[in-house]
């Protein structure tokens, strides 16, 4: 099962998902030629696919960036899945090429990465 891409990314395996992102702009500082942001929506969204080793390296550090695991990588490529370290958070697809998305195990991660956030940024405001 694949969560819904946000429509404004360019076609390709790195992708970002629709109504995810909470505008934290993390991401688009790791990969600043890849990935834009659209004020209006505060969408993030991939502007163009990596194709060098620096790009996809960059790629992977914005999806491991982000606070909302709102970028994900949907190809099979095993070098890309292993440098995601296989994650399911990060990849459609394990290093087998077995679908790893289930909306249950995702939405619980997202929850408890959100509440490891919101404690970081209370923590920051309460010093």
């Amino acid at each position: 099962m694949h969560l819904t891409r946000e429509k404004k990314n360019v076609d390709g395996p790195f992708y970002t998902l629709e109504d995810v992102c909470l505008a934290c702009r993390i991401p688009e500082t790791e990969a600043p030629t890849l990935l834009s942001q659209d004020d209006d929506n505060c969408d993030t969204y991939f502007i163009k696919q990596p194709i060098t080793k620096k790009e996809i390296e960059e790629a992977c550090c914005a999806i491991e960036s982000c606070c909302a695991d709102a970028l994900r990588y949907g190809g099979q490529d095993k070098e890309i899945i292993s440098r995601l370290k296989n994650n399911p958070n990060y990849c459609d697809y394990d290093l087998e090429g077995n679908p790893t998305l289930k909306t249950s195990n995702f939405l619980g991660n997202r929850i408890n990465k959100f509440w490891i956030t919101i404690k970081y940024l209370l923590a920051k405001i309460l010093k």
